[in-house]
């Protein structure tokens, strides 16, 4: 069906480019546009052929919307067939699953996961702030191998998942005081002037 609807946009937009071509190119003087009109509505069978034509196109049209909105609502959703009905979880609801194991680790400080999922696979980005005492190739190796064990063990497959780590941020366990944080310190602790002097 998708084939038949792109075939009947490129004729549709052909025939109207090339009329709208055609209009801007000739005198339209020459062209009798109210006797074309007329023709059009006195004889039937064209009427009803253009009636027709304009209710399939629009068909065709709302099939297409229709297989799009299918096609990403199966994007955010992972389906398995069960021999007792078919099974959908969503990808928010394995981010959340993904959100609490990471925070597990303590170096991990933030995390942020997204999945996408395809005929070619699951893919999973996973956007990370660390604690500067991280060593990243130990942590990285153990945050990917728990993600995969996990989702493996709630999906049930043997199929690889490609997971990708992007560090955003590493943090510091004392980060430099700013200017108004000293100063609301000094605000709590005042210095008496001349309190050493006798």
């Amino acid at each position: 069906m998708t084939f038949l609807a792109n075939l009947v946009y490129f004729l549709l937009s052909l025939v109207i480019g090339g009329l709208l071509i055609i209009l801007s190119i000739i005198d339209t003087s020459v062209i009798d546009i109210s006797g074309f009109l007329a023709v059009i509505n006195s004889d039937i069978y064209i009427k009803l052929a253009m009636t027709l034509s304009g209710i399939l196109i629009l068909l065709l049209y709302i099939n297409q919307l229709q297989q799009q909105l299918l096609k990403n609502q199966r994007e955010k959703t992972i389906v398995f067939e069960r021999p007792l009905g078919e099974v959908t979880i969503t990808l928010a609801a394995l981010e959340d699953v993904i959100k609490k194991l990471l925070f597990t680790i303590p170096e991990i400080k933030e995390t942020r996961p997204q999945i996408t999922a395809n005929k070619r696979g699951i893919f999973i980005v996973l956007k990370t702030s660390l604690s500067s005492e991280t060593n990243i190739p130990d942590v990285t190796s153990k945050i990917q191998t728990l993600v995969r064990d996990k989702l493996q063990q709630i999906l049930d497959i043997e199929e690889d998942i490609n997971i990708k780590i992007a560090i955003r941020k590493i943090i510091y366990k004392e980060e430099r005081k700013t200017p108004k944080e000293t100063k609301e310190k000094d605000i709590e602790n005042p210095t008496i002037p001349y309190r050493d002097f006798r």
